[in-house]
């Protein structure tokens, strides 16, 4: 949204594209005016605020960013977008906050998405931080049927499967390459160029794209490939970003606390175990 042809940009895809068009913002840049613009153009707007107050959000996102999201919140709405969802990368620190964020969802009536911390970019960085040491919770193992049901319905949607990249779904950068997902442009996978493709139609409905190197190697880094996690009972439920699992597995205290947190709560969640 810094770029000035933004919306002009955004306009040309809309004409030129049928299926649905989404923003990914930190919403910092999001007005009264051109929210207006955003909902006439886009049929999803993901806003990522990783926190639940002032507070909380200004550790990672800086001083003033709750306030403008929760703005960009109002202005959109208020244009009349449906579709948003509000994203928080889980840590150590922010993780006692999860019912909050649940709650501020609610209340603004948007959709929440909990993310797992990748140490990329800027974010190698502060891996020991965001891995910091912390208690192992304990639980009893004789729960009832009522705190099965709470636990159930405090959930946000329980997906299933590997992300739309296993399905068809692409990233195509500025120069034509082909990503199965924009973080894999990140890593500079290609799976092929759009120009040098004859018949792309062909391409992606007959899954020729499945017949690439850096496809095989994209399927290898699905849960059932990993010694860990083939035979969890959960494993299907866990991972839905191939790129954040493989940069998780690379460090195993960060994979043992993404493990242990999410295993409780999806066991607990799909099959009432503890």
């Amino acid at each position: 949204m810094i770029l000035s042809c933004f919306f002009e940009l955004s306009a040309y895809i809309k004409g030129q594209y049928e299926n649905e068009l989404m923003l990914m913002t930190n919403g910092t840049l999001i007005t009264a005016e051109n929210a207006k613009q955003i909902a006439s153009i886009y049929d999803k707007v993901f806003i990522s605020i990783d926190g639940v107050d002032e507070e909380t959000c200004r550790t990672i996102r800086g001083a003033g960013v709750f306030d403008k999201v929760m703005n960009a919140i109002f202005y959109l709405k208020e244009a009349g977008m449906e579709k948003i969802s509000l994203s928080m990368v889980l840590t150590n620190e922010n993780r006692v906050y999860k019912e909050k964020f649940y709650e501020l969802c609610s209340k603004w009536k948007v959709t929440p998405m909990l993310r797992s911390f990748a140490p990329v970019g800027r974010g190698e960085n502060h891996r020991d931080w965001y891995v910091s040491s912390e208690k192992r919770h304990t639980y009893n193992n004789s729960v009832g049927q009522d705190l099965i049901d709470e636990k159930r319905n405090s959930q946000p949607d329980v997906k299933f499967g590997s992300c739309g990249g296993r399905y068809g779904s692409v990233t195509i950068g500025p120069t034509g390459d082909i990503f199965l997902c924009a973080s894999y442009e990140y890593m500079n996978q290609a799976v092929e160029n759009i120009t040098k493709i004859e018949n792309v139609r062909d391409f992606f409905w007959k899954e020729r794209y499945k017949e690439t190197k850096a496809y095989r190697e994209f399927e290898m880094k699905m849960p059932e490939y990993l010694e860990r996690c083939k035979d969890c009972n959960v494993r299907y439920f866990c991972w839905h970003c191939p790129f954040l699992f493989e940069q998780t597995v690379k460090n195993d205290r960060n994979f043992d606390l993404y493990c242990r947190h999410k295993k409780e709560d999806l066991t607990f969640a799909l099959w009432g175990e503890v």
